[in-house]
């Protein structure tokens, strides 16, 4: 028996239309409005092993440049040791602390003091061998696991962290996976 995840904006809400858009006409040096996703599946036990990383969009690509370049081109900015090109996708895992700001990543903490935020970067989210675990700050009972039925309250937020020095306008698709392992 195969598991669907969901991915909401509420505690058992509905899928989200795909894609999910982080934000629109976002200056160079601002972030996007932080969204707050919850994760459900429909197993019939515990899915274990829960991380989450980016790839390249899979699908239909509707960005201005390819998936890979927009790929590269987040890593790149989560890279980036200087102020003005260090940005990228960044996760905040502390629903339980209310995203506190202090579990944002920044250029001088990529991952935060208390381990709960990361910006995507290369080692660190870019691959299935590279995710960012679920902890129990997301709501989890348990690290790595997210528990059975329509509304397990996991959640995490995400926004994008556009650098000063963006060469070009336009937009950015890539893909948000979640790694896991589920028995039947």
């Amino acid at each position: 028996m195969s598991v669907n995840i969901t991915w909401s904006d509420s505690n058992g809400g509905l899928s989200y239309d795909e894609p999910v858009v982080h934000g629109v006409a976002v200056a160079q040096g601002d972030n996007t409005t932080a969204k707050t996703i919850y994760l459900n599946h429909d197993g019939a036990s515990v899915i274990t092993g829960c991380g989450i990383y980016l790839r390249a969009k899979q699908s239909s690509y509707g960005g201005d440049a390819t998936a890979d370049a927009d790929l590269a081109e987040l890593l790149a900015w989560g890279d980036d040791v200087d102020a003005d090109d260090w940005g990228g996708a960044c996760i905040n895992l502390n629903a339980t602390g209310s995203f506190a700001e202090a579990s944002w990543p920044t250029l001088a903490n990529k991952t935060t003091v208390d381990t709960y935020g990361y910006n995507i970067r290369t080692g660190v989210g870019d691959s299935s061998s590279t995710t960012i675990p679920i902890k129990t700050v997301t709501g989890a009972s348990v690290s790595g696991e997210i528990p059975i039925g329509s509304n397990p309250n996991v959640r995490f937020q995400m926004r994008i962290n556009v650098p000063t020095t963006v060469g070009s306008s336009g937009t950015r698709e890539f893909e948000t996976v979640l790694k896991y392992t589920a028995t039947s």
